[in-house]
């Protein structure tokens, strides 16, 4: 391949070089970060994008609309274009009315020529922040728009990722590069009003340091819809670019796991769940009596018996989705009142000794519940004494002393009877 080095490609090229030279102290601690963050678990992966100036809002020169105006771009093939609302090229560009995607700017490149310019493309090129680890999977993510002035709608935008730089002196024709990430052959992108994402996972090979975006099929390779009359080219408009590590990560069966169901008294606390799972994303409901319902362990508070259910959400990207999980755990919560005392076993004395030494005086119960009946009998059967709330207050009377029989009943109709000796 033969290199072309005009004037905006030296100044595009020298400020890419000059990047990545100049940095060597913040590469090194660059590196000494991302080893320490593969072999520490977090909650929450860091989504770190590694393109540089992935959004073109970063700005080198005012008047140009050439792409080496957006800090890190350079030119590869042909010219694509740079608008921005800074200076007036956007919204209002050559090629139709569009806001960015996001922030201020955007780019656009010639994807396809039909009949007018066969194959031409345009490629625009950009450094990452690291060189890709051997083995990794990463997630690329795009924005792309068909603005109103492109005459055919395609189905072929991609990147590709390469060790090196890519520099053409082409006028023309696709680069015969494979791109790792690319629009879903038949998706053709029609739609002139909004943006249309653009993703993929891949796994690099290893020290991937640029990317290159465009169309790398041809045009009997490219499938397209519309392009009547001498309006055929493809033209589309690039945005928020971004390329993430993926964490090699495996999650348990049961990684939601929202703990056992239990009893804890009113106005006490309980932890629920179990330790977190690095990659994880923790969610309760309902959040009342929750210290906080975003932990996988939240300490649980609550005023009533409650069912808590807990959402978990493994790590994902705009190319992987996440796996959800939910569990439930509910707290009882338990009044927790003292219980009530053992009842004391109940016993009649069988003697008592009415003789005014203040010593066993009368006829005595142990432990008498209050409103029990006595009823007392001499040997011949006949009543000598009956009460309805005996208070062990009965001291014989004028009955001679002598062995009587007894009938207590209880409040619980359980009635005790026996005998008792009056001594004197």
């Amino acid at each position: 391949m033969v290199m072309h080095f005009n004037d905006k490609n030296w100044l595009s090229l020298s400020k890419v070089f000059s990047r990545y030279k100049a940095i060597p102290l913040f590469k090194g601690w660059l590196c000494i970060f991302i080893v320490i963050f593969d072999l520490l678990p977090s909650m929450v992966f860091p989504q770190i994008n590694l393109v540089h100036n992935g959004s073109y809002e970063d700005t080198v020169c005012s008047a140009a609309y050439q792409i080496y105006c957006a800090e890190y771009w350079y030119i590869v093939q042909i010219t694509p274009d740079y608008y921005t609302t800074l200076n007036g090229s956007a919204p209002n560009t050559v090629v139709g009315f569009q806001w960015p995607h996001n922030g201020n700017a955007f780019a656009g490149e010639a994807v396809y020529g039909g009949v007018a310019d066969p194959n031409k493309r345009e490629y625009m090129g950009v450094g990452l922040t690291e060189s890709l680890k051997s083995g990794k999977h990463y997630c690329c993510t795009f924005w792309v728009n068909r603005p109103n002035a492109s005459g055919t709608a395609v189905d072929r935008l991609g990147v590709y990722f390469s060790t090196d730089s890519i520099i053409t002196i082409s006028s023309c024709c696709e680069l015969p590069y494979t791109p790792q990430v690319e629009n879903t052959a038949g998706n053709i992108i029609t739609d002139t009003m909004n943006w249309t994402s653009i993703n993929g996972e891949f796994v690099a090979v290893g020290g991937e340091k640029f990317m290159t975006v465009g169309n790398f099929k041809n045009d009997a390779m490219t499938q397209t819809f519309g392009g009547a009359g001498g309006a055929n080219n493809g033209y589309y408009l690039f945005d928020d670019f971004s390329l993430v590590l993926v964490p090699d990560v495996s999650y348990p069966k049961d990684f939601a796991n929202a703990g056992g169901d239990t009893i804890i008294c009113e106005g006490e606390s309980k932890q629920l769940g179990t330790p977190a799972i690095a990659g994880c994303h923790y969610s309760w409901q309902p959040t009342t009596g929750l210290d906080n319902d975003t932990l996988a362990q939240p300490i649980a508070t609550p005023s009533q018996t409650t069912t808590y259910i807990l959402t978990v959400q493994t790590y994902s990207t705009p190319c992987r989705a996440g796996i959800i999980l939910t569990d439930t755990v509910t707290v009882f919560i338990d009044s927790c009142m003292p219980p009530p005392p053992p009842e004391q076993p109940i016993e009649a004395y069988n003697i008592f000794t009415p003789n005014h030494d203040g010593l066993n005086e009368t006829f005595y119960v142990n432990n008498l519940p209050a409103n029990s009946r006595l009823i007392v009998f001499n040997r011949w059967g006949s009543k000598v004494y009956e009460s309805t709330n005996y208070n062990n207050n009965w001291d014989g009377g004028k009955v001679p002393d002598g062995t009587y029989y007894y009938l207590l009943t209880l409040p619980s109709k359980v009635v005790m009877h026996g005998f008792v000796e009056l001594r004197r």
